[in-house]
C-alpha cells in the first residue's frame, strides 16, 4: 500500500510528463510549412538531445556531430572563438570540400574580436560571410547535411564551454523544423557579404 506522499509524487510526475508532451506538441504544431528550400532532408530517426554547460561537454557534442558530416555544414554564429569547433569545421571542409561545402555566417563583431577563429577558417578556404544586416547576428546554429540541427544559447566560444551557463539542442529527424532553419540561414546568407580584411 502506498502512502499519500508516494501517491502525490506519482501524480506530480504524471502531470510533469503530460506538460512536457503538450509543450512538444505545441512547439511542433507552431511550425508552419517551410517555403521553397533548395536543400533536401533525408529520413533520420527522430531525436532531440539537450545538453547544459557547465558539465555537459557541449563543445565535444558539437565536434562529434561535425565529424559525422558527409556533404554540407551551414553555420551561423555570434561569437566564434572555440578552437576545437574551428578545427572540426576545417577538418570537415578538407574531408567534404570536393563534393560538399562548409559555409559560415558570422556577426560583424568577429571582424575584430579577440581570439576569433574566423581568420583560421578563411585561411583554410572556408567561405565566411559578415551577417551585418541585423543589429546583432545572434543566431547560434549548425545544420549538418540538412538533417541535423544544433542550436541553443551556446556561443561557439571557449567561455561558453568553460565559464557560462549554456545549453544546446541537437535535433535530428524533424525535416519541417530543420527546413525552416535552412530557409532562415539562406535568408541571412542573401544579405551577407564576405569579410574584408
Amino acid at each position: 500500500m502506498q502512502t499519500p506522499s508516494q501517491n502525490s509524487h506519482k501524480f506530480c510526475a504524471v502531470v510533469i510528463l503530460l506538460c512536457l508532451v503538450v509543450i512538444v506538441y505545441l512547439a511542433v504544431g507552431c511550425v508552419s510549412p517551410p517555403t521553397t528550400v533548395t536543400h533536401t532532408t533525408t529520413s533520420t530517426k527522430p531525436s532531440i538531445n539537450v545538453y547544459f554547460n557547465p558539465g555537459g561537454n557541449c563543445t565535444a557534442r558539437i565536434v562529434d556531430e561535425i565529424n559525422l558530416a558527409k556533404k554540407e555544414i551551414l553555420v551561423q554564429a555570434y561569437s566564434f572563438t572555440s578552437k576545437p569547433i574551428a578545427d572540426a569545421l576545417i577538418d570537415a571542409h578538407k574531408r567534404i570540400g570536393r563534393t560538399g561545402s562548409v559555409t559560415i555566417l558570422l556577426d560583424k563583431s568577429q571582424l575584430k574580436a579577440r581570439g576569433s577563429q574566423r581568420m583560421r577558417c578563411q585561411k583554410n578556404n572556408i567561405p565566411i560571410f559578415n551577417d551585418e544586416h541585423s543589429g546583432i547576428a545572434h543566431n547560434k546554429i549548425i545544420i549538418i547535411d540538412g538533417k541535423t540541427l544544433i542550436t541553443g544559447s551556446f556561443n561557439f566560444s571557449e567561455a561558453a564551454e568553460t565559464s557560462n551557463a549554456e545549453n544546446i539542442l541537437i535535433i535530428k529527424g524533424y525535416p519541417d523544423i530543420i527546413s525552416r532553419y535552412i530557409q532562415n540561414w539562406l535568408t541571412h546568407e542573401g544579405h551577407s557579404s564576405p569579410f574584408d580584411d
